[in-house]
C-alpha cells in the first residue's frame, strides 16, 4: 500500500481523532437495567389510557417550544431515528438544537409536571420509561418538564435545567397547577461537550403512541428531497444485488435502501419520514412516520423491521445501520409483497412532501 502520511502526519491525525472523540456529544437519554433503576427510586410508567384513540393536533399548528440555535442547527435527531446507546432503540422525539440556556416555552396549555427519568431498552427497539416525580432529586442532565394537555397528550421537554427553574414554575409544581401556552417553563442545560445543546422534545398520546413534533409544530422551510445513496435487492436466496437499472427477472424478497434526508440548511442527516414501494397492480409496502411512530393498527413498529441491521454488499464487505447525533447510515427495508410483479416505484418523502423516486420492474 502506498504510504500516504509521514509519521508526524499520522500522529497529528491520531491527536485530532482523540480531540474530536472527547468533544462528541454526551449520551442523549439515560438508560439502565430495570432492577438498578428501581433500586435507585425510579418507577416504571404506563400510558394513561392504553385503549383510547389517538388525538393529534392539526398539522403545523403549534409553536416550537424553543428558538433554534440558527438555520444550520435545527433538529439533530428525529423521531424515527436509530439510536445505538446502551442498546438499539427508536429515538422517539426530536432533538431541537438551541443555544445553552435557551428559554423553553409551553406550546400548549395544561397541567404541569416534572421529574427525573431513565429508560429500559427492549430488543424490539421500544423503551419503558422510569420516573421519579417532583420534588424527588436525581441527575440534573436527565430532568424533564412536561405538560399534560386537556386531551391527555403529554408534551415532554428533556434536559431542562432544574437548578434555574423560574420561581413561578416551582410554585406551580409544588401546588399541582397549570400553565398556559407561551409560558416560560425553564431553560436548556449546558451540555458538557459545549456543542450539542438541545432539548429532547417528545409528544406522546394518552394511549402511548408517539406523535411527530415536526408534524404538529410550525413548518420549517425545506426544498431538499431525501437522498438515495445506494439501493440493493435482497433475493430469496439471501444474496444481495445492486439495484442497477431496476429490472429483475426474479422477485426480490426485499429492497434495502441507504437513504438520508436533510431539513433545509440543517447540517444533520436523518432518515426520511415516509418510505413506500408501490406496484402498478396496487400492491404496496408503506412506512409512514410523518404523523406518528406507529403502524396502521396503532402499534409501535419493530426497529429492525424498518431498518436493516447489516447487509452483505454485492462486491464484498458489509454496510450497517448506524446512528448518532444526526449522523450515521439508515438502511431502510421495503418488503416485496407476495406475488407482486410488474412496474413499481420506490419513493421517499419528508415532512415538506419533497420526494425522491426509484423506478423498476419485476418480470
Amino acid at each position: 500500500m502506498r504510504r500516504l502520511f509521514s509519521e508526524n502526519s499520522a500522529l497529528l491525525v491520531l491527536l485530532l481523532s482523540v480531540a474530536l472523540t472527547a468533544c462528541a456529544p454526551a449520551q442523549d437519554e439515560a438508560t439502565g437495567d430495570p432492577r438498578d433503576l428501581v433500586n435507585d427510586g425510579y418507577k416504571p410508567t404506563q400510558p394513561s389510557d392504553p385503549g383510547s384513540s389517538i388525538s393529534v393536533p392539526k398539522r403545523h399548528s403549534l409553536e416550537w417550544p424553543v428558538e433554534f440555535q440558527d438555520e444550520t442547527h435545527i433538529i439533530g435527531n428525529t423521531m424515527a431515528q436509530y439510536q445505538p446507546y446502551d442498546g438499539s432503540y427508536w429515538h422517539g422525539g426530536c432533538d431541537v438544537r438551541v443555544k445553552a440556556g435557551a428559554a423553553v416555552r409551553a406550546p400548549v396549555s395544561g397541567k404541569l409536571e416534572a421529574g427525573h427519568y431513565s429508560y429500559a431498552i427492549h430488543l424490539d427497539g421500544s423503551m419503558t420509561k422510569y420516573w421519579k416525580p417532583w420534588p424527588e432529586t436525581g441527575n440534573n442532565t436527565y430532568f424533564e418538564v412536561a405538560i399534560v394537555a386537556d386531551d391527555g397528550t403529554r408534551y415532554e421537554f428533556h434536559h431542562v435545567n432544574r437548578s434555574t427553574l423560574p420561581d413561578r414554575i416551582v410554585s406551580i409544581l409544588d401546588s399541582g397547577g397549570r400553565v398556559n401556552a407561551g409560558d416560560l417553563l425553564g431553560h436548556a442545560i449546558r451540555w458538557s461537550d459545549g456543542v450539542y445543546h438541545h432539548i429532547h422534545y417528545n409528544v406522546i398520546a394518552k394511549n402511548g403512541v408517539r406523535i411527530n413534533p415536526e408534524y404538529i409544530s410550525k413548518s420549517i422551510t425545506d426544498t431538499v428531497a431525501p437522498e438515495i445513496k445506494a439501493a440493493y435487492a435482497v433475493m430469496p436466496s439471501g444474496s444481495t444485488m445492486g439495484f442497477g437499472s431496476g429490472e429483475f427477472s426474479e422477485a426480490p424478497s426485499e429492497f434495502v435502501i441507504n437513504v438520508s434526508d436533510a431539513l433545509g440548511k440543517n447540517i444533520y442527516r436523518n432518515p426520511p419520514t415516509m418510505a413506500q414501494l408501490t406496484f402498478e397492480s396496487g400492491k404496496k409496502t408503506v412506512w409512514d412516520f410523518r404523523k406518528t411512530l406507529s403502524l396502521p393498527d396503532g402499534s409501535l413498529p419493530k426497529l429492525w423491521d424498518f431498518f436493516k441491521s447489516s447487509l452483505k454488499l454485492p462486491l464484498g464487505g458489509t454496510s450497517a445501520t448506524s446512528g448518532g447525533y444526526g449522523v450515521g447510515t439508515s438502511l431502510v427495508r421495503l418488503k416485496v409483497p407476495a406475488d407482486a410483479r410488474g412496474a413499481f416505484k420506490i419513493q421517499f418523502y419528508d415532512q415538506s412532501e419533497n420526494v425522491t423516486t426509484l423506478n423498476g420492474k419485476i418480470d
